[in-house]
């Protein structure tokens, strides 16, 4: 524990004194904790009276059973000493792990693991083993092995302590003696003389549970092997040499004559592996007796041999393995080859505890050691419960009648079957029964309506027996057909399933296509195989194409990347090494703050000459007129195009990635920077098109923008399905719809409303992203949705024919002479798919919303905020003679009115007014009522200019264009040569 300065005080201030540590191992003892430990619990089934307590003393609670072999009283640590066979350290590092993770935060540590003990050796050549001489294991290395395990059921299983092993000589030369020690035990399976190794051992399997590899061959084993107790092993090879071989013996009865007696085994149950197989087999009992194998592995095949074999051994053959989707899913695949294995299904409970990896329990080593039941402490009598509800999949029942051979459908037996084959009940909010049916293989999930379910699974049930024909019958089909059974009111009590869609995390992503699985992180894209993807996907999710990505430099992306400039990062640097209350720190955030974008952010293009990013790059182009004749760009108008792309494709990637963090609730809104007058229509810009193209990857809706009524909506989003939606695009938004009537959906919670159907709602970290395209600058724009909104700018590079401006068409149609994306062949689409992974990775990597230079979409945000009307007076009222001067605030604001209708000009106050003045002057790069002008406290608050004429306050504005600091002549406003005594001499 050198690498840790966690005491235990640490440890009981975090478990509750250890109490939840205490709970965890033994859930039983919780009504003992309610009681304050005044009802005393069992952790022995042969406790008839409970004699196991709790008590507190000092804050730290201890338990003891009085009535056991080891009644001390011991605390939570020791309590974990003994149940995982570690040390004082090593436990206070599992508490910590496991109960208190908060306690490792901010440390630097490694985790202790226990090791074997290591010592170079001579080399040599093989493996050899150094075998306990008296074959005799400790306790602890008994209770290593599971609950109850004795020194006589080892040796059925040929099991032995294991003191040592010596390694072949490695590249280097050198071979190694690996020893057990007292918290590194060893074992060795020895399976006899099948092989014969240089050093005369048998061959066998070394087993170490604490290690990172637990099993090793030993000598050489033969193919095709199925494990199990040595008595197994025996009958098996004798039955599988002899094919007339029976289980038999002979015995003599009292009138001499002999008698051959069927000794076949009643019970034999294909296990995950050794030590379940241990543990099941050590529950055997006069009752019931447990014979065992085991595959070499819980993907291994069973073939028709094999498993004819097996049937020779024993009259029901069981198939357990371990409840995980691994387990579950081959022990299925086995179990429907072979409809007469029976299933042992081990309780989904067992996954609430942890073992010590801290990872959910799964297999029947844990089910023995940790599973309980209050009114059933008995370890063995539970397995013996869970072999009695155990049942096959065969799905029919034969029937002798006087009429001869008839069918039955056995309905347990067919809802096992179909849960098998991947029938499943699952949550819809689109179905008033509020769930669907699915059919889900290879974790892929299709959905099946309500009124084609029957159709499905008797066609399937027709399709299996078939293409097995061992189980085909004529009538047992007729049977299947006419079964009431599998229509849709006995289908409704299928399971419910509630798959695991999540795809994602905050640095990843996944992408299913019909070739594959890929992932996306900021390193890029990687093909991942089906058994590594956790998650399932439905089957109108994966896009049919046979992606392959493409090739790049190592370390760079296929067609470009973003850096922070060595500016930035110099900045970023130094701000993490200042302290947070320095004035250095200070310093440096107001240098950040004040950085722009084209500043922090560095474009380096890798591949150039595909038309979809070449598309993307022209959208941005603001200065195209330039380039095109022929004038060199400055190095501020080239960084406003870089920035440009740069803020798009943050923005695709933004979108296509699932992960929605609450710290960046934001909604991307296309919207052009050609100015024009309000209301009026320019478009072809290119903003759809950039905005269609994530359909390509994603679900999503279109809605339609231009015919929204702002003042209903409530069926707007009746089209999103809940884990089908990715994203919302919401085209050509109207002028009088508010976008903070959108600011609930995108920043928490998104309630969906769909006819005939009741209103759902989706969190906020499963909802779809949003995204707008306008030709309107957004209405009642404000400091809420500015810190919400992702702008992306639209130059006219892409424009229709206009006559005024002398523009003839320019589309991405006519450029590149094909529709993007639609008409791409098979290879240019590979190469989208490509560049669209780019930006997610991108995003990925900076993880910042990047917003384009903004000076033209505010101006047209204070275009839409001002109102034409408001623009064309403003033009005409300041002239030459009422700029750089003083004006009359009062006249000025009477000058607005009189140009209004009565009724409008009544309506309007002085402070909207001087709103829509400052606004107008921010419009035109103008500076209002300069800061040197305002001669007192008050003036400098409320952004006042005054001045005393002939005794009184009088009030003006100031509209300074020259762009000057230095002071400005104030004209006389008194009488001929007089000057107010408080007005400051120029």
């Amino acid at each position: 524990m050198d690498n840790y300065k966690i005491t235990k005080e640490d440890i009981w201030q975090a478990t509750e004194g250890g109490r939840s540590v205490i709970i965890d191992i033994y859930p039983q003892s919780e009504a003992c904790f309610a009681s304050n430990g005044r009802k005393n619990f069992k952790i022995r089934p042969d406790d008839k009276n409970p004699s196991c307590a709790v008590w507190l003393k000092d804050g730290v609670w201890f338990i003891q059973d009085k009535g056991g072999s080891d009644n001390r009283a011991m605390t939570a640590i020791q309590l974990v000493m003994r149940e995982e066979g570690l040390d004082f350290g090593q436990a206070i590092q599992f508490i910590a792990e496991h109960y208190a993770p908060q306690l490792l935060e901010g440390q630097s540590y490694m985790p202790v693991k226990p090791k074997p003990t290591l010592q170079e050796v001579p080399a040599q050549d093989h493996y050899s083993l150094e075998l306990r001489p008296d074959g005799q294991f400790t306790q602890a290395e008994l209770d290593m092995l599971g609950y109850q395990i004795t020194q006589s059921r080892c040796e059925e299983f040929g099991l032995k302590p294991l003191d040592a092993y010596i390694t072949p000589r490695n590249k280097f030369g050198k071979s190694f003696r690996i020893s057990a020690n007292e918290n590194y035990p060893m074992y060795f399976y020895d399976y006899g003389k099948a092989g014969k190794p240089e050093d005369g051992h048998a061959w066998g399997k070394i087993y170490q549970p604490l290690g990172d590899l637990r099993f090793m061959y030993y000598g050489n084993k033969p193919e095709n092997f199925i494990f199990g107790d040595l008595e197994f092993i025996d009958q098996f090879q004798k039955a599988k040499a002899n094919p007339d071989y029976k289980m038999t013996t002979t015995e003599v009865d009292d009138d001499g004559e002999v008698q051959t007696k069927d000794t076949k085994w009643d019970n034999l149950i294909i296990c995950s592996g050794p030590s379940d197989a241990l543990n099941v087999r050590n529950a055997s009992s006069e009752r019931n007796d447990y014979h065992i194998c085991w595959l070499n592995s819980e993907t291994a095949d069973l073939t028709e041999y094999e498993f004819s074999v097996l049937q020779r051994l024993a009259k029901n053959i069981f198939i357990l393995y371990d409840i995980d989707d691994t387990g579950i899913a081959n022990m299925y695949r086995i179990a429907l080859r072979y409809l007469d294995i029976r299933i042992i299904l081990l309780p989904s409970e067992l996954a609430r505890f942890k073992d010590r990896k801290g990872k959910p329990c799964k297999d029947a080593k844990d089910f023995f050691m940790r599973f309980r039941r209050p009114e059933n402490q008995n370890p063995r009598r539970l397995f013996d419960d869970l072999v009695k509800l155990s049942g096959s999949l065969r799905f029919w029942e034969e029937k002798y009648t006087k009429a001869g051979r008839t069918y039955d459908v056995n309905n347990e037996q067919l809802y096992a079957f179909l849960r098998a084959s991947g029938y499943y009940r699952i949550a819809s909010d689109s179905e008033k029964k509020g769930y669907t049916f699915c059919h889900i293989r290879d974790n892929v999930v299709t959905l099946i309506d309500e009124d084609a379910i029957s159709t499905h699974c008797s066609g399937y049930l027709l399709e299996y027996i078939k293409t097995h024909p061992k189980y085909y019958n004529q009538q047992l089909a007729n049977t299947i057909h006419r079964s009431n059974q599998i229509r849709l009111a006995s289908l409704e009590k299928l399971a419910i399933i509630e798959p695991n869609f999540k795809s994602w995390n905050d640095t990843d992503d996944h992408f299913f296509f019909r070739n594959g699985i890929f992932k996306v992180t900021k390193d890029g894209i990687t093909n991942v195989k089906p058994a590594d993807c956790p998650c399932m996907v439905y089957a109108d999710k994966i896009l049919p194409f046979d992606f392959m990505p493409m090739e790049k430099s190592p370390g760079k992306m296929p067609f470009f990347d973003i850096d922070y400039t060595e500016e930035y990062q110099q900045l970023l640097s130094q701000l993490n090494a200042a302290s947070p209350n320095s004035p250095e720190f200070s310093y440096l955030k107001k240098e950040i703050d004040t950085l722009g974008d084209s500043r922090r952010y560095r474009l380096t293009i890798h591949r150039t000459g595909f038309s979809f990013m070449q598309y993307i790059m022209n959208t941005g182009r603001t200065y195209w007129r330039k380039e095109e004749l022929g004038i060199p760009l400055s190095e501020e108008e080239r960084a406003e195009h870089d920035l440009n792309f740069i803020n798009k494709v943050m923005a695709l990637g933004y979108m296509l990635a699932k992960h929605k963090a609450a710290g960046q609730p934001y909604a991307v809104y296309c919207i052009e920077t050609e100015q024009s007058d309000e209301g009026t229509h320019l478009g072809g810009t290119g903003k759809s098109l950039f905005a269609s193209s994530l359909e390509s990857l994603r679900k999503q809706l279109f809605i339609d923008g231009q015919n929204l009524d702002p003042k209903k909506g409530d069926f707007m989003l009746q089209g999103v399905e809940r884990g089908i939606t990715d994203c919302i695009f919401i085209d050509d938004l109207n002028s009088q719809v508010d976008l903070h009537k959108f600011m609930p959906m995108i920043t928490g919670k998104m309630v969906v409303n769909p006819k005939y159907v009741a209103a759902f709602t989706i969190d906020f970290k499963d909802s779809p992203k949003v995204i707008f395209t306008s030709n309107h600058a957004i209405k009642g724009f404000d400091a809420s949705l500015r810190r919400r909104t992702w702008y992306t700018a639209f130059s006219d590079y892409y424009h229709a024919d206009d006559m005024q401006r002398g523009l003839k068409e320019r589309s991405p149609y006519t450029e590149f002479g094909k529709n993007l994306i639609s008409d791409y062949s098979p290879d240019e689409m590979n190469e989208f798919y490509n560049f669209m992974m780019n930006c997610l990775a991108v995003w990925q990597k900076i993880h910042t919303r990047i917003q384009p230079p903004m000076k033209s979409i505010e101006k047209r945000t204070l275009q839409r905020a001002l109102s034409d009307e408001f623009l064309f007076w403003a033009e005409e009222y300041f002239t030459e003679d009422k700029l750089n001067t003083l004006v009359d605030k009062q006249q000025t604001f009477e000058d607005y009115k009189a140009t209004l209708n009565p009724k409008f000009a009544a309506m309007i106050k002085m402070k909207t007014f001087k709103q829509k003045l400052i606004q107008y002057c921010t419009y035109r790069d103008w500076k209002f009522n300069p800061m040197h002008l305002k001669t007192t406290p008050s003036d400098i608050e409320r952004n006042d200019i005054h001045r005393k004429v002939d005794g009184k306050d009088i009030y003006y504005f100031y509209i300074d264009t020259t762009g000057e600091s230095d002071p400005i002549p104030v004209p006389s406003l008194g009488g001929e040569g007089s000057q107010d005594d408080d007005m400051p001499l120029f």
